[in-house]
């Protein structure tokens, strides 16, 4: 098929998107996933109150044979997973993505889970935008939606796909990209910003390092995981995840 409408209805965590839209940026296609669930741990603007989920986006477009270009975020400011991380790290945030139970902003991870919630990137547009994925990845394909009182956690999706071939094939996309880029990554830079990244950029950086280097776990977490898989689930200690020293 060159155009493919697809969802998803309460699927267990559905991981990373952007997996998914590069596989289908492998096979030519252009590709759009708006996912719904999570939480309910995102307040919409301008609430205080935990209604949503983190509710994220995914895209992705074949450039060229060995190149794709991918983007993958949640619309919350700051996805939990991080909060959570730096939570463990005792770091603050690099911005006031938490909505404290009284309603004021703050940067500190204890806050949301003192009765706080995260907040909408982008104001009334982000939150706007995080709307549109509550809808098209969640309403419109299932009944079991975060802000009701009955919700299983889990995740919705509304998929769309199509043949990059079915758009102006007299256009040379990777040249024009390629023209995009440089101009992009060659223009000003805002004020104590080091370097202009696109989307991607980052993870890319760290899968090179990764290769080279290997994976870096905080010890602290793989304790974490060892005592939880020790003492909820059963695990034999020989089954554990070796703790560095």
């Amino acid at each position: 098929m060159e155009v493919n409408l697809v969802s998803v209805e309460n699927a267990a965590h559905i991981g990373r998107l952007s997996d998914y839209v590069e596989n289908l940026s492998k096979n030519n296609f252009v590709s759009i996933i708006f996912c719904s669930g999570g939480g309910p741990n995102v307040s919409p603007f301008s609430s205080k109150e935990r209604i949503v989920g983190t509710n994220p986006f995914a895209f992705g477009m074949p450039i060229s044979k060995n190149r794709s270009f991918t983007v993958d975020f949640s619309t919350a400011q700051v996805a939990e997973g991080k909060v959570n991380i730096a939570l463990q790290k005792n770091k603050k945030l690099f911005t006031k993505a938490i909505v404290k139970k009284n309603g004021d902003f703050s940067n500190k991870p204890i806050d949301l889970y003192n009765g706080g919630s995260l907040n909408t990137f982008g104001g009334h547009k982000g939150s706007s935008f995080m709307l549109v994925n509550e809808i098209l990845g969640g309403l419109l394909v299932s009944n079991n939606n975060s802000f009701k009182k009955n919700y299983i956690d889990g995740n919705n999706c509304f998929i769309i796909s199509f043949k990059k071939k079915l758009l102006n094939s007299k256009i040379n996309i990777l040249n024009q990209f390629l023209k995009l880029e440089k101009k992009i990554k060659n223009s000003k830079r805002i004020k104590n910003s080091k370097k202009i990244l696109l989307p991607g950029d980052i993870e890319k950086n760290n899968f090179i390092k990764a290769k080279k280097n290997g994976i870096y776990y905080d010890n602290k977490f793989i304790k974490k995981l060892n005592k939880l898989a020790y003492t909820k689930l059963g695990f034999e200690k020989e089954n554990l995840i070796n703790e560095n020293k």
